[in-house]
């Protein structure tokens, strides 16, 4: 009886959202080049949005050939955003996030931070909160 209700107990309290090491596997930036987008896979060890942090901020990329940045995708483990992917927006792109089952993108629409589902199943209640809740904690858009 005891056994059944840790396990009720740990049912309740678990949540994958919160409680897994995101991972991020892989980033690409899109570029325009010649009116195409273009994507160019960027290596982990030397490129990871999940590394920049308050003291180390995020400022853009610049493509090649000077080609114009439109935006940042990343393969991890999660959809849900983390702390700091706010910066991506900050330099002026959207950001998307991928993984197994879901496409997302982080943008700002109407001067606050929004994530979109593009493709996939629903955010069960808990990822919802778990968004919103990392949505909250970003710092007000600057107006510029």
């Amino acid at each position: 009886m005891l056994f059944r209700a840790v396990l009720l107990f740990l049912s309740f309290t678990y949540s994958p959202a919160q409680s897994e090491e995101l991972v991020e596997y892989e980033c690409s930036a899109m570029f325009q080049v010649d009116g195409q987008v273009q994507m160019q896979a960027l290596p982990p060890e030397e490129f990871s949005i999940l590394s920049y942090d308050d003291e180390t901020e995020f400022a853009g990329l610049i493509g090649p050939d000077n080609a114009e940045t439109v935006a940042i995708l990343c393969h991890r483990s999660s959809v849900i955003p983390a702390a700091n992917d706010y910066q991506v927006l900050r330099a002026g792109y959207p950001f998307y996030i991928k993984n197994s089952d879901r496409t997302v993108v982080l943008e700002l629409s109407g001067g606050e931070y929004r994530l979109r589902l593009l493709d996939g199943p629903s955010f069960s209640k808990s990822d919802e909160e778990a968004i919103r809740g990392m949505l909250d904690s970003y710092p007000t858009p600057s107006a510029d």
